[in-house]
């Protein structure tokens, strides 16, 4: 209610009828689980008030720049997923990358948080797109968590602020899976 987005178990809903269509259709779809970086900063610094406005504005702001078949779900807290559908299988990275670079710039932007205050948060994203990555929903979520975790372990050395999951060594996806 608060962001305006669907939540977790819409999503549920969506994601297998997305996965249907992109099999239908031969395209790809991809999967990004996004989580606010400097979130918890903005909430001890100005409130939880101001916090819940931050998330508002993110939410019109991701609503208004995805396309009218992208999806975006706030699962809760600091925590979204964007699934991106009818991608080109072969193109479908690059055509994820221009998306995730237009969603940084808006995430990066200040927020007004308060009367007198702007805030600024990052974002870190993994990525997993089906087909390559898996045929299921939790497959797919699962490796777009792995690659988020990933991305977050590797803060201060990351080139992207986001991941992919056929990057993933199989090493690195046997850690965080419990």
């Amino acid at each position: 209610m608060l962001t305006g987005l669907h939540n977790r178990l819409a999503l549920s809903e969506f994601l297998p009828l997305a996965l249907a269509r992109g099999q239908r259709n031969g395209t790809a779809v991809a999967i990004g689980m996004i989580d606010l970086d400097g979130f918890k900063q903005v909430n001890d610094t100005y409130g939880h008030e101001a916090g819940d406005r931050l998330l508002q504005q993110l939410g019109q702001k991701l609503s208004a720049l995805l396309r009218k078949t992208d999806y975006v779900a706030r699962l809760g807290g600091d925590e979204f997923v964007v699934v991106l559908e009818g991608l080109e299988v072969a193109q479908a990275t690059t055509q994820v990358e221009v998306v995730l670079k237009t969603l940084h710039t808006v995430v990066e932007s200040p927020f007004l948080v308060n009367e007198q205050a702007l805030a600024m948060v990052g974002m870190t994203v993994g990525v997993s797109l089906y087909p390559h990555d898996g045929m299921d929903v939790g497959t797919l979520l699962k490796r777009a968590d792995m690659a988020m975790y990933h991305a977050k372990q590797n803060k201060k050395t990351r080139e992207k602020w986001w991941f992919f999951a056929s990057q993933l060594e199989d090493g690195t996806s046997d850690s965080h899976v419990s």
